[in-house]
């Protein structure tokens, strides 16, 4: 398939004059970006036709794969499913219901055991940023500025099969300072300022349209948490995994900085000395769900179709087998609340001399002191 074409489109622009003439002065600024990246749809891996109804015999014919059954044992030994065929009342629920749903898990468009579907995965990127500023002169000796600023990036992936899930990721930042310039005199001049930052950062699955899907599948509690499908994992296998554990959101990151700072400049025959101190504020909130994901996954390995020489290529099992059987080999859950917090402050001071000793000679000498709690 050709490649599909990327569309990149960056616009904005600025505006500024005066408020008051000689007093108040504006500025403004925007810029936009708008990313699309279609994608082309690429091959793509769904469990085979024939297997949805139990017909796995495929594998026999074209990999010498013998699959066994779980609960059929003879002195202990697991039996084999003959021709590979699991009866049909030993699926379970959730594979029966979703060979049920193609709009939502497509049917295969040919009898390959692999790449016998399609899906376009997509991603964009939506960008709008933008800064305001004021100059004001309060008197011959006052001099104030204020900028605010303000932004998001959203970068959100899609497929065009539901049951893939897409992703989403989004980071607004928000920054405000201001800063007080006063002149006592020609040697010594104060500058005060003010700021603050604040920024985010939040990623995950997007169930999109999907709904309630785990439940309508057949899992139980599969939606208490959020909506769409839980991550159902065929591990070594030859379809693409489904679902998404992380639905919801996997990380959640919230970062304050609070910033005043006080600079005094005196100015004495050959010496321009500098003085001041600082106080930054920081705030980190954090929420991760952690690596078993927010609604969680169910693994299948081929583990429990496995012959009784699982070593052995012939009888090692599928993935795909046992989640036909209903058998994960194992499970996972993060957590869905609470963030952990940290708090820092940093309180500096300092004090510099520029010292013109000689007109071929200038000493920068200067202390700093900081401590980071």
């Amino acid at each position: 398939n050709p490649k599909s074409a990327i569309r990149h489109n960056v616009f904005g622009g600025t505006i500024g004059g005066k408020i008051i003439r000689d007093k108040l002065f504006f500025f403004s600024d925007y810029q936009g970006i708008r990313r699309a990246n279609p994608g082309a749809p690429s091959s793509y891996s769904v469990i085979p036709t024939p297997f949805r109804q139990g017909d796995l015999s495929l594998l026999l014919s074209q990999r010498n794969l013998q699959l066994h059954d779980p609960l059929s044992l003879n002195a202990g030994v697991r039996q084999p499913f003959p021709n590979n065929r699991i009866p049909l009342n030993r699926m379970n629920v959730v594979a029966r219901n979703l060979f049920t749903m193609p709009e939502v898990y497509p049917n295969p468009i040919n009898t390959a055991l692999r790449f016998n579907a399609l899906n376009t995965n997509s991603s964009y990127v939506f960008s709008d940023q933008g800064d305001i500023k004021i100059d004001a002169k309060f008197s011959p000796r006052d001099d104030f500025s204020a900028r605010y600023s303000s932004g998001r990036q959203d970068n959100p992936g899609t497929n065009t099969v539901p049951a893939a899930m897409s992703t989403f990721f989004t980071s607004p930042f928000t920054s405000t300072v201001s800063n007080w310039t006063h002149t006592f005199s020609a040697s010594l001049v104060n500058e005060f300022r003010v700021g603050f930052n604040r920024s985010v950062f939040w990623d995950g699955g997007d169930p999109g349209n999907t709904g309630n899907l785990a439940e309508k599948l057949g899992i139980i509690n599969g939606n208490e948490r959020f909506p769409g499908l839980l991550a159902l994992n065929f591990v070594g296998g030859n379809a693409n995994n489904i679902g998404n554990q992380n639905l919801g959101g996997l990380r959640y990151n919230v970062n304050n900085t609070f910033h005043y700072a006080d600079n005094l400049t005196l100015i004495r025959g050959r010496h321009m000395m500098k003085t001041g101190g600082q106080l930054i504020r920081i705030q980190a909130n954090v929420f991760y769900a952690g690596n078993n994901g927010r609604v969680g996954f169910m693994r299948f390995t081929g583990q429990y179709s496995a012959g009784p020489n699982a070593s052995n290529p012939t009888s090692a099992g599928l993935a795909e087998a046992d989640f036909i059987l209903g058998y994960p080999t194992s499970t996972g859950l993060g957590i869905t609340t609470g963030l952990w917090g940290q708090r820092k402050n940093v309180i500096a001071g300092y004090f510099q001399d520029d010292w013109r000793v000689g007109g071929s000679l200038t000493l920068n000498l200067g202390i700093r002191w900081e401590d980071h709690t």
